[in-house]
């Protein structure tokens, strides 16, 4: 700030005393992607006509701390919140990894059987947890079995979501840099740029997801 030098925030946010020590912060709205998820069970949910039975939902964290896991948790404590018939049984550390969210779901597993969401906060979890739940007997679908949300939409991630092992993928679009590019132009020509630039970005369920959605996608 003293040397005058812009400093831009990409993809993850950062915890200061004094947000004016960056001109700005470009990525996911983490809390949006997690309200747009729990939204969509919460339709979902309505249209099967299961909102007065228990709705049991197991939730695994992405590292703790971090701005996805943040933001991604906020909104689905949120929901349980304020839908009275859905139960948060278990929430467990997933850290992010297939391998974490494989052991602690086959932890789980070994308590109960019972479950109706799994809510992982990234695609590599919901991979995981997908092993687990398959290996134990259940099975990922969301019109008779567990529904598996997931984030990211990775390719791998779609083509679980083609299959309807993953129920719903909310986007974290990664492709950041023409955001970033576009900022740094309006600096250099002297215009005032947006505090907070939130990258565009969507949904793909079960339900409405293609071959021809995924290859278009542009990683």
């Amino acid at each position: 700030r003293e040397a005058k030098i812009p400093v831009i925030i990409i993809d993850r946010d950062i915890e200061v005393e004094d947000r004016n020590l960056y001109t700005a912060y470009v990525g996911s709205d983490f809390r949006k992607e997690g309200e747009t998820a729990v939204e969509w069970l919460e339709s979902l949910l309505k249209t099967q006509g299961r909102t007065e039975e228990t709705v049991r939902i197991v939730h695994i964290q992405g590292t703790i701390g971090s701005s996805a896991q943040i933001g991604r948790t906020a909104a689905l404590e949120e929901a349980v919140a304020r839908n009275s018939n859905w139960q948060l049984i278990n929430q467990e550390q997933g850290d992010f990894t297939r391998a974490k969210a494989y052991e602690v779901m086959g932890t789980i597993l070994q308590g109960t059987k019972d479950i109706d969401v799994v809510y992982c906060e990234n695609d590599g979890e919901a991979l995981g947890v997908i092993d687990a739940l398959e290996e134990a007997g259940l099975t990922c679908n969301a019109n008779r079995g567990v529904i598996v949300i997931s984030f990211d939409a990775t390719r791998l991630g779609l083509s679980y979501c083609m299959q309807g092992r993953i129920a719903l993928n909310v986007e974290c679009n990664p492709l950041q840099g023409p955001y970033v590019a576009e900022m740094i132009q309006k600096m250099e020509r002297g215009e005032t740029v947006e505090r907070e630039k939130y990258i565009d970005e969507t949904l793909f369920d079960c339900y409405t997801v293609t071959q021809k959605m995924i290859n278009e996608r542009g990683y």
